[in-house]
């Protein structure tokens, strides 16, 4: 019998993985105004041959903060001389220098999060006298910080409230479907075994990683904050001008760890200024750096090629393995945070996502067993689908981006304790969410609403998802605009060649126009090419149109959301035509390098608008560009064009 039950499931869901926790929304009584999208099930799972490292095994390993050989080394250690520096940050991101070198044995103590090994054989010296190289690499540990004069254990603050630990796990890249497609591992126990909760009406409020992270961390939008920009002489650093939400949970006792990789262009660090020392308390860009200056070292030399490694271990695996330590050094002594977003291995493309299938189900499982995940909360997610991928020109094309994965588990304690609040949770899986929301729920966690006594209204822009959202909720009322909402409406296909579509896009190209224009002398002006498709909705009395086309001369693909009428508050304008803003033309191509002239962000001080997926650079790239930007270089090299 059961085994005809599974039959059904499968038959009926289309894959394996669509029964694992995906509540059934008859089981509440609401009518939600929105209406969620139906994604296409699909039952196979999209795999890609993973690269094995090209280093087979390092030399040595760490255990507690001390370094040990491994036994094949160790036999023979005698024959040679090593040794350590540390890799120090310096007062921002881009900076770090190198320590003296000191002597590396079995055993040796190192108190650094950040370090250089060297190895040389002492029988082996070069005709100018210099000991050769045999064995260098870089590691990076996590070495205990914990104070008790700020660190503390929460039990239960003045409000009677438990806070829990937080987990914000992302990746960059990954819609819904294309995750439940990559990760058959990840997927079964998180929604089979742990009874993870899947948000299927998560929807991005804007264009981008920064318009995805901001509102989780600070609960505002980058345009409602400071500006930051590189381009900004009188800007802050990010982490002196943002409320970020560890702030106020350093102030409850919290130790906080803070993961990114690509630091170059790294959400806060592209456009913006980046971190300067009002960060968390563990945080590991410098070490993402001096990893990017060697690629840069092996590049020139012409040595390098792209495994996805430091040393013998997966770069992804290293953030994983640095979480593991970070639990295992604070669960017991301290209430914590974890903040992680990771790009490589999704970014450009989804097909080498499906290599952290494996480390990452572990990760989970050995977490979950072994008790570091106790009275922790984890979210488990994507900043924003796909940008740039094929499905964007397909039938799922307008759902890929504004629909990325979000899952969220809550220990069984919690729930026991708060079944009202698991209830609200289950249903507004199937309600319209957002990044405000999230950003609510962890406050929620974390008793910090209950210090505030702050009591949310059901329409608010930003709704703890333990509390009820109300059903009457769309997406004007959380701030989404009709270029990114998902609510399903009938949408009426119209001929490209219907002179209403050339009228439309003679506007948005236009205001493109208008806009670059301060850099008409850079960059190129667009013209149309070809009208890919062309829809029309009737919406309070108001014609929308959405539409997708490709410009001349950089064969830039765009997407806009337009309206019939005049709106004095809109950024674009016609007499007859409306665009919101900016952010509602987007491109999904990969612009690359078109934009390089305008890119050298911090360069340009008078330039204080993002403005590369309009420009295509009448220059050139010289030599020296090439130099400035040999990290691009690097990744097309290995077939992922490089655009954040």
């Amino acid at each position: 019998m059961a085994f005809i039950v599974l039959l059904f499931l499968l038959l009926y869901c289309g894959d394996f993985f669509c029964f694992f926790n995906i509540t059934n929304p008859k089981q509440y009584e609401y009518n939600p105004i929105c209406k969620l999208p139906k994604l296409r099930r699909h039952s196979e799972y999209l795999t890609y041959p993973e690269m094995e490292c090209n280093q087979k095994e390092d030399w040595g390993y760490l255990i507690n903060n001390t370094w040990f050989f491994k036994k094949i080394i160790e036999k023979n250690i005698n024959n040679y001389f090593c040794e350590y520096r540390p890799i120090i940050r310096k007062k921002d991101d881009l900076e770090y220098e190198q320590g003296q070198f000191l002597k590396l044995e079995h055993g040796t103590f190192i108190k650094d999060e950040v370090f250089e090994v060297q190895c040389r054989n002492k029988r082996k010296i070069r005709l100018d006298k210099q000991q050769v190289v045999d064995y260098a690499g870089l590691f990076v540990q996590v070495v205990n910080k914990y104070n008790p004069k700020q660190h503390k254990k929460i039990e239960k603050t003045n409000n009677n409230c438990k806070p829990l630990n937080i987990m914000l796990i992302s990746y960059d890249s990954v819609s819904r479907s294309s995750w439940l497609q990559r990760l058959p591992k990840t997927n079964k126990f998180m929604f089979r075994k742990m009874k993870f909760e899947l948000l299927k009406g998560y929807n991005i409020v804007g264009d981008g990683t920064p318009a995805a992270l901001i509102p989780i961390y600070t609960g505002q939008t980058e345009e409602e904050l400071p500006n930051v920009l590189k381009n900004n002489p009188d800007a802050q650093y990010v982490d002196q001008a943002y409320p970020f939400i560890w702030k106020d949970l350093h102030k409850l006792g919290y130790i906080s760890m803070h993961l990114e990789d690509w630091p170059h262009v790294g959400a806060f660090n592209y456009r913006m200024k980046g971190f300067s020392n009002q960060t968390c308390h563990h945080y590991y860009k410098h070490y993402q750096y001096k990893i990017l200056k060697e690629m840069e070292t092996l590049h020139l030399k012409g040595k390098f090629t792209d495994d996805y490694c430091i040393g013998a271990k997966k770069r992804h695996k290293v953030q994983l393995d640095l979480m593991t330590q970070f639990k295992n050094e604070y669960n017991k002594i301290a209430n914590n945070l974890i903040i992680m977003h990771y790009v490589e291995n999704s970014h450009e493309s989804n097909e080498r996502f499906n290599w952290i299938d494996n480390d990452l189900h572990s990760f989970l499982s050995q977490g979950f067993s072994n008790g570091l995940f106790d009275n922790t909360a984890i979210f488990l997610y994507s900043d924003h689908g796909s940008r740039f991928s094929d499905k964007r020109t397909s039938s799922d094309r307008y759902l890929e981006e504004r629909l990325p994965f979000f899952s969220i588990y809550l220990p069984d304690e919690y729930k026991l304790a708060n079944p009202d609040k698991y209830s609200n949770l289950k249903i507004n899986t199937n309600l319209l969410t957002s990044p405000f929301d999230i950003y609510a729920t962890v406050r929620d966690l974390t008793c910090l609403d209950s210090i505030n006594n702050k009591e949310p209204s059901d329409l608010d822009r930003s709704i703890s998802l333990l509390n009820k959202i109300s059903s009457a909720r769309n997406c004007e009322h959380i701030g989404i605009s009709d270029h990114f909402c998902t609510c399903v409406q009938k949408w009426q296909s119209i001929p490209v060649t219907n002179g209403l579509a050339i009228q439309c896009v003679t506007f948005i190209l236009d205001s493109i126009n208008h806009f670059i224009k301060p850099v008409d002398d850079k960059c190129e002006k667009l013209l149309l090419k070809e009208v890919l498709s062309f829809e029309m909705l009737k919406k309070n009395n108001k014609l929308l149109f959405k539409i997708q086309f490709q410009s001349y001369p950089n064969n830039g693909i765009y997407e806009t959301l337009l309206t019939n009428e005049f709106n004095q508050e809109n950024e674009f304008n016609s007499g007859h035509f409306s665009i919101t803003s900016r952010n509602d033309i987007s491109r999904i191509d990969s612009y690359g390098e078109q934009p390089k002239c305008i890119s050298d962000f911090g360069k340009n001080p008078t330039e204080l608008l993002d403005i590369r997926k309009f420009c295509f650079c009448k220059d050139t790239l010289t030599t020296s560009a090439m130099k400035r930007l040999f990290w691009k270089r690097i990744i097309f090299e290995n077939g992922r064009l490089f655009f954040v």
